[in-house]
């Protein structure tokens, strides 16, 4: 059972995986550790969300800091279900069209993951507005994803720096 709370809170839906696959594709597939899969997807879906599998509960807020550990690019990648998924290689002269996305969720990694981005959060998108305009110091790897109408992911990956 998965429990959606969109945010601010002012109602609440109860999905089955089935369910909430249609929001997130992710869920019919789940990872073994489902827990930054639970917290991505309430930043994109902008609502709490609380996955139920019998006796074991995870919850993702939809604006946290710092809720996401210090992973590579690859260990980031299969914690979120991402293998196998189109992703559109962009350079960063093409990054400009971040600055016009309102949801969505922009991850930025030099040897490991720095920082997210929640882009349905006005600070979020402003916070990467001034990162773009100073031209990603520190930055190897740029990663955004948003979700589609069937709950499919628009994945972008832009190597902005030198990468190890």
């Amino acid at each position: 059972m998965i429990l959606f709370t969109p945010h601010p809170p002012q109602m609440a839906f109860t999905f089955t995986l089935e369910q909430m696959a249609r929001l997130d594709r992710r869920f019919a597939c789940l990872p073994p550790d489902p827990a930054l899969l639970v917290q991505d997807s309430a930043l994109l879906l902008g609502g709490f969300l609380t996955l139920r599998l019998g006796h074991h509960e995870w919850r993702g807020p939809p604006d946290v800091s710092g809720a996401f550990p210090p992973l590579t690019e690859a260990e980031w990648a299969e914690r979120l279900g991402l293998g196998g998924l189109p992703v559109r290689a962009v350079g960063r002269a093409e990054l400009g069209p971040l600055r016009g996305w309102t949801d969505g969720v922009v991850y930025t990694f030099a040897d490991r993951l720095i920082r997210h981005y929640p882009l349905g959060d006005e600070l979020g998108r402003l916070e990467l507005h001034f990162l773009l305009q100073a031209g990603l110091p520190g930055v190897r790897v740029l990663r955004a994803g948003r979700l589609g109408a069937q709950g499919e992911l628009t994945l972008w990956r832009a190597a902005v720096g030198k990468e190890g």
